[in-house]
C-alpha cells in the first residue's frame, strides 16, 4: 500500500465513516505540524483517529518501556493480582532523566564551539 500525506485544516475534516482498507496508511498533517493516523480496532469494528508522535530514537527506546510496563500493569488488573505500578512509574521517571538527550542544545553546544 501507497502512504500518502494529506493536509487538513481541521482533524473533523476526518470521515472514520468513509474510510476504506485502502485509507489506513494515509497520513493527516494539520497546520499545526501535527501528524494524525488511522487505526482499525477488530474488537469494536470501528476506525479511529490517533496522532503520530516524532521522536529520538534514544526517546522512543525509553516510550517502549513505558508502554511494555503499562501493559504488565492492566494485564496484572484484569487477572486480579494488585501492583506496585507507581513505585515502578517513579523508577521509569528517574532513568529517563538520565537517558534524555536534546539533539537541539547539543547543535548549539557545537556551533558555540567551533565559532
Amino acid at each position: 500500500m501507497k502512504k500518502r500525506i494529506i493536509r487538513i485544516k481541521d482533524i473533523s475534516q476526518i470521515d472514520t465513516s468513509k474510510v476504506s482498507v485502502y485509507d489506513l496508511n494515509n497520513r493527516y498533517v494539520d497546520p499545526l505540524g501535527n501528524i494524525f493516523g488511522l487505526k482499525y480496532n477488530k474488537l469494536e469494528k470501528k476506525v479511529r483517529i490517533i496522532k503520530l508522535e516524532r521522536l529520538h530514537s534514544s526517546q522512543a527506546v525509553i516510550y517502549q518501556r513505558q508502554l511494555a510496563k503499562a501493559r504488565e500493569w492492566n494485564h496484572a488488573d484484569e487477572k486480579g493480582h494488585s501492583s506496585t505500578g507507581e513505585n515502578e512509574q517513579i523508577d521509569l521517571d528517574e532513568e529517563d532523566d538520565e537517558i534524555f538527550f536534546d539533539p537541539d542544545v547539543f547543535i548549539e553546544k557545537i556551533i558555540n564551539c567551533t565559532v
